[in-house]
């Protein structure tokens, strides 16, 4: 792969252009500062504290074990905290906490060790106020790892560095670090490749995994690698690390990707769907501390970016409350579900792991923060655009008035499922509308009588020549994508979605109509030039998040789902028959799929999402 050049100033000028329009009514600043980072870390620290056990290590309490990074991502937000002068109960955990990971890094004992590097060395900078002798023993142990023993994804005769991914950029932004500090090797006769040397030599290779908008590609495009991605790049550069490779390139793919963040994000600053790692707290921490560093970036030189920026990472954070203070237990996965039970989690997606990286990066957001930077409204809050990754990440956003759609056009159907897989309105709970697809046969864990017999997203289905039921979701290969933009404005954009599939001649055309908080959808397919029998159109009715239930009526031509402080209105035609079959899940929640039929090839939607009273108030 050859390196892609950024589309920064493209980016900055449709931004801009956008920014140009008038504020939204009635639109307020949030009233956050970086304290209200140190806020939603205190609520996870104080949780985690339960879990270490007389070592220092944290244990996660479902199955009773360390994993991973957990106790490093215990160690860094606590040293944060405790610089701020918070949570000082938690001291003696915090520093029994690096006594422990300082160890069993040096000591080749670490899980995932390519991960702590970054942890350790934002606890060493702070953890200053410590007896001599308890800190000197920590130098002792960070001196004595040597990257290419000790990590896992090396390649020391440089033959696979094309091969390695988001673990060894994770390791060579904390050998940045760790060169910031000066802690090499104590017998290092210049041959050691560790700190810069290791950066110089692992990061070259890194270049040719970013597109052209600035975005990073770990295998299967999961967009949650991306951010974290490119927030262990730039963090030892908010440190003060410098080197030509970062200058000459890798800055200026940030403030690109920085830029693609900025267009993809929701209104109410969540993070897209797609791939593994997905609806997970950390994803809005991550853009938080993202946000922050843009708008150091452009404090004094473009102040009107410089607050939307600061807009964003106030929006995320303050996105995480709902799951993270509100619920007791917090949830490190967007959904009510007890975190016992695992619901919507991979294997490795723990509650301790998870939840502490969540807290890790709202303290790198505090320490990025700058309280003198206010806010503006973000490009999402304006709206009025489409924003395509293709083929790269294979994705269509729509935003406007405080909307937004998100479409899948080649979904990992390990994680996802093709076709419209978001309806998002500011201040309506996210799981309502929906949030992401519902695979069929997915890689995290959902109870095996909630899995759907075929992919589920909101799209259309058809009946094919041999009689049987094929839906647009299980499509994720072989397909051509046009979009053709009609109308972008801030009340109202209207776009179109062509999908050709030419091994079996199937073509599906969609039109989307897209008004605040609406959005109707006319979708057309095609078997070989003809009409298919039958089409069905598919939109899921949520029922619970695990937590809450819904309130779902039927009547004609409408159905009607409320829940929360959210009403969700599917309207279509009297003549359509109606199908409901069983009830599926996806990470979020538990949904009951509403099947629209008619005859021939083409059928209509009118999907709202409004503010509402409680089905119980």
């Amino acid at each position: 792969m050859s390196q892609a050049k950024p589309q920064t100033k493209q980016l900055g000028d449709r931004i801009a252009t956008i920014m140009a329009n008038p504020d939204p009514a009635g639109w307020q600043p949030t009233g956050m500062n970086r304290d209200s980072y140190l806020d939603l870390m205190e609520t996870i620290l104080q949780t985690a504290a339960e879990w270490q056990d007389e070592r220092g290590a944290i244990i996660d309490p479902v199955d009773g074990s360390e994993h991973g990074q957990t106790s490093c991502r215990f160690v860094a937000p606590g040293a944060i905290l405790l610089s701020a002068g918070r949570a000082g109960h938690l001291r003696e955990k915090v520093l029994r906490g690096m006594d422990w990971i300082c160890m069993r890094l040096q000591g080749g004992e670490a899980q995932s060790p390519d991960f702590w590097m970054r942890e350790v060395m934002t606890a060493w900078n702070l953890l200053t106020d410590v007896e001599p002798a308890r800190r000197a023993q920590w130098e002792r142990h960070i001196r004595a790892v040597i990257p290419e023993k000790h990590y896992w994804n090396v390649s020391p005769d440089g033959s696979k560095l094309a091969e390695l991914h988001n673990w060894t950029i994770y390791a060579a932004a904390g050998e940045a670090m760790r060169e910031l500090a000066g802690l090499g090797p104590p017998k290092d006769d210049g041959t050691v490749i560790w700190g810069r040397k290791f950066y110089d030599k692992y990061m070259p290779a890194q270049l040719a995994h970013f597109t052209e908008l600035g975005m990073y590609r770990d295998p299967n495009d999961p967009l949650t690698y991306d951010m974290t991605t490119r927030l262990q790049i730039a963090t030892p550069s908010a440190y003060g690390f410098t080197s030509p490779l970062f200058t000459d390139s890798y800055d200026e793919l940030l403030q690109c990707g920085a830029m693609s963040q900025l267009l993809y994000v929701s209104p109410a600053g969540y993070a897209p769907f797609g791939g593994r790692s997905g609806q997970m707290q950390m994803q809005e921490a991550i853009m938080a501390a993202l946000g922050e560093l843009e708008a150091k970036r452009y404090r004094g030189k473009n102040e009107r970016l410089s607050r939307a920026f600061k807009r964003q990472a106030h929006v995320s954070a303050r996105s995480m409350g709902r799951w993270t203070t509100d619920m007791s237990p917090l949830r490190h996965v967007k959904n009510g579900f007890d975190p016992s039970d695992r619901h919507g989690c991979e294997n490795y997606a723990k509650w301790s792991v998870y939840s502490l990286f969540t807290a890790s990066c709202l303290g790198l957001a505090y320490l990025f923060a700058d309280d003198t930077i206010g806010e503006s409204p973000m490009p999402a809050e304006i709206g009025g655009y489409t924003f395509e990754l293709q083929p790269a990440f294979h994705k269509i956003f729509a935003t406007c008035g405080g909307t937004q759609l998100e479409i899948d056009t080649a979904a990992d159907l390990h994680y996802d499922a093709t076709g419209l897989g978001r309806f998002h309105v500011a201040g309506v709970p996210i799981e309502l509308g929906l949030s992401m697809p519902l695979p069929s046969h997915p890689k995290f864990h959902l109870p095996a009588e909630l899995l759907p017999p075929s992919d589920v997203a909101i799209g259309p289905g058809w009946r094919g020549h041999d009689g049987k039921w094929v839906y647009l979701a299980s499509f994720n290969e072989g397909l051509t994508v046009t979009k053709t933009t009609d109308i972008e404005s801030i009340e109202r954009v209207e776009f179109r979605v062509s999908l050709r599939h030419e091994p079996s001649g199937v073509t599906i055309d969609q039109h989307y109509a897209l008004t605040a908080g609406h959005v109707k959808i006319d979708a057309t397919v095609t078997l070989n030039g003809q009409a298919p029998q039958d089409i069905r159109f598919v939109v899921p009715l949520l029922e619970t998040n695990g937590q809450t239930t819904s309130h779902i009526e039927q009547p004609a031509g409408e159905a009607q789902v409320r829940y929360g402080e959210g009403i969700y209105t599917v309207r279509f035609d009297c003549a359509y028959h109606i199908a409901t079959g069983g009830s599926f899940a996806n990470r979020n929640g538990v949904y009951r799929p509403l099947e629209l039929q008619t005859t021939g090839g083409q059928i209509s939607v009118d999907l709202t999402l409004s503010h509402g009273p409680s089905p119980t108030a």
